[in-house]
């Protein structure tokens, strides 16, 4: 639809590792739409939501109405793509032991996976921030499990010295008590370490997301695949209806592994010649599975999307989001071989979000400490209108290469 407005729009939102499902992101998308229409100088009405629980989505619609100007309304079709049911179902819960251990199990299993088949020096390479946020918990794990050990120890050579030994010359001069007292001060410490980074980075939510990843690479996620297959054929349907000028499918953080996975299913489209089709990624983690050479279906699935050149594929990514791989193309990461043997047609453009540019440094600063809140910005409205503003892409007349057409690629 080359210099045409949408009148009608088909969006499918694909939502990251998130146990939450649509009722909280059609609140949100309320909410922030309604903050957003007065920079875009519209009034935004978002409708009740409808659950298609066999279909496994949920859809409202959205009206952009310009308040301005003479234009006319866009209309979207505002589809939520289910899969927060899956979540719950791999969320690991941790409320006793034998859930601790189930978790560390997978924890663990999953860090050796990705450390003896490189893909995290691979991943460290690319970018070191969301790297080192799988990292460091390994490492607080591991602390706290060695001062778990040493506690054991100290106890157990507490009760073989006091036994066997003298009391004075136990541990080397220094006392029972006082050796107790710099292991518990020892042990505070660690957890207030580990309590500061759950706080900022919410990392036990990003490992659950870790771990689900490896059981995907290596093919131990049917309902998954089942469901990619499914919201494929929705795609298929709305752009074969001849109804809408866009169809747009987005994805967030990991979201963006399966939007992606799922337009690549949907290919090739039976959709009219004035039908754009778009991918808008927001804060992408594929290199979990980009850097993994178990996950040889999925370089082959985002190769083929890779072939479409039709398709405009735009990520957008913010440079302070340590919790993805901002302006990193998912391409560079698949292996050479695959690269070799399936040349893009296409490519996202990476963009960047240029927060810094729509807050105060106030507000910036303080958005910025809380990392986990920072990573789900791209939802939300700024203060002023920015390029990647999510309610203009998705209620205004403007298709995604249109907006982006003069906008130069970030480099990394």
């Amino acid at each position: 639809m080359s210099g045409a407005s949408v009148k009608r729009r088909w969006v499918l939102y694909v939502s990251g590792f998130d146990p939450a499902g649509p009722a909280k992101y059609h609140q949100l998308y309320k909410e922030q739409s309604a903050l957003a229409a007065s920079l875009l100088q519209a009034q935004i009405e978002v409708g009740e939501r409808s659950n298609r629980a066999a279909d496994k989505l949920a859809q409202w619609p959205v009206r952009h109405v310009p308040v301005n100007s003479q234009a006319a309304a866009v209309e979207t079709d505002f589809v939520f793509a289910r899969w927060d049911d899956l979540v719950r179902q791999n969320w690991l819960p941790l409320r006793n032991v034998q859930q601790v251990w189930a978790f560390l199990q997978a924890f663990f299993a999953t860090h050796w996976l990705y450390w003896r088949s490189g893909a995290m020096l691979r991943m460290l390479r690319l970018a070191r921030p969301p790297a080192l946020a799988l990292i460091l918990p390994l490492l607080i794990t591991l602390g706290g499990l060695l001062l778990m050990l040493s506690t054991i120890s100290l106890g157990v050579w507490s009760g073989i010295s006091s036994l066997y030994l003298d009391q004075k010359v136990a541990f080397a001069g220094i006392g029972t008590a006082r050796s107790a007292i710099i292991f518990i001060v020892i042990s505070i410490i660690w957890f207030i370490a580990a309590w500061q980074f759950e706080k900022r980075w919410h990392s036990l939510w990003l490992l659950r997301s870790f771990i689900f990843t490896r059981l995907q690479a290596l093919g131990q996620t049917p309902d998954l695949e089942a469901r990619l297959d499914l919201h494929a054929q929705h795609i298929r349907k709305a752009a074969a209806s001849g109804l809408y000028d866009e169809i747009l499918v987005i994805g967030h953080s990991s979201g963006c592994i399966m939007a992606s996975l799922t337009l690549a299913r949907a290919l090739p489209l039976s959709a009219p010649s004035s039908s754009q089709i778009s991918l808008l990624t927001l804060g992408h983690w594929w290199p979990l599975l980009t850097c993994l050479p178990q996950a040889k279906a999925q370089h082959l699935e985002l190769a083929h999307l890779s072939q479409h050149e039709h398709i405009t594929w735009v990520d957008a990514s913010a440079a302070a989001d340590g919790c993805c791989f901002a302006f990193k193309d998912p391409l560079l990461a698949l292996p050479q071989s695959i690269q070799r043997a399936h040349i893009a047609k296409i490519r996202p453009k990476l963009v960047s979000t240029r927060w810094h540019t729509l807050f105060t440094a106030a507000q910036y600063l303080a958005l910025k400490r809380d990392r986990f809140r920072f990573h789900f910005q791209y939802l939300y409205a700024t203060p002023k209108l920015g390029d990647c503003d999510f309610y203009a892409i998705t209620s205004s007349s403007q298709s995604l290469a249109e907006r982006f057409a003069s906008i130069p690629s970030v480099k990394a």
